[in-house]
């Protein structure tokens, strides 16, 4: 179990970075290559999806844990099921900035997901 938990706070440490310079990039006041409404209009959905995603995942993972309710394994199925979840926000959260802001400074010091595997660039 402690393999799952120190992978989920190095994926969560991967995704707050992500959203981080995410948000970064959308408030940055000069952008010529980018709109800054449509910037606007972008962060403005991106905090609500983040909450809501992060409310469906400590949801789902909880009933997942459930199966094994005050056993010793409901921790172990709680940290495995946080774990897939957030490496399946990680390629997601890649594409939108290798994809929407492809020679932008946010991606410089990040790791990249590549097979399922995460990679340092």
């Amino acid at each position: 179990m402690l393999c799952a938990i120190e992978a989920d706070r190095a994926v969560d440490t991967l995704l707050n970075a992500l959203y981080g310079k995410i948000v970064a990039k959308l408030k940055k006041a000069e952008d010529p290559e980018h709109d800054i409404e449509d910037r606007k209009e972008l962060l403005r959905r991106l905090v609500p999806s983040e909450r809501a995603w992060i409310a469906c995942r400590e949801a789902e993972c909880s009933h997942a844990s459930a199966a094994m309710l005050g056993g010793s394994g409901e921790n172990a199925i709680l940290a495995n099921c946080r774990l897939s979840t957030r490496q399946g926000r990680v390629t997601p959260s890649f594409d939108f900035i290798w994809t929407d802001f492809p020679t932008s400074q946010a991606n410089s010091g990040l790791a990249k997901a590549s097979a399922g595997k995460v990679v340092r660039i």
